[in-house]
């Protein structure tokens, strides 16, 4: 799943630059392989790993176009992401207007989740 442990994406900054640190403060997170794809983009990282949960409310979605595509189990994360979002931000609004109060009926995608721990961490 993720080539580099956390501690790989740990940066301490020195007089020449940066350098790996496990106890360094700035954490590199990045779009991971999920469900055998590797995204580009929080938008297709997302739908990768949370397409039924767009599927089942994407008649009220007021940030996508070309909704019936999301029904094709041929297409690509990717393409849904590139042809059917009007607006990246507001698709992420449509996502937290969806969601339920504790947000638990969608996925984080893993890089999201691992930066948001890091964050968490004491």
């Amino acid at each position: 799943m993720n080539s580099f442990s956390l501690n790989n994406k740990l940066f301490t900054k020195v007089e020449t630059g940066w350098i790996n640190n496990d106890k360094g403060n700035l954490c590199i997170v990045y779009q991971i392989k999920e469900n055998e794809y590797n995204a580009r983009s929080f938008e297709d990282a997302f739908i990768n790993i949370n397409r039924d949960f767009i599927n089942k409310n994407k008649d009220s979605y007021k940030s996508l176009q070309n909704k019936d595509r999301f029904e094709d189990i041929g297409e690509t994360a990717y393409t849904l992401a590139n042809v059917c979002i009007k607006k990246k931000t507001h698709f992420a609004l449509d996502i937290l207007f969806h969601s339920n109060k504790d947000f638990s009926n969608w996925e984080i995608p893993a890089y999201i989740n691992e930066g948001l721990l890091w964050l968490k961490q004491d």
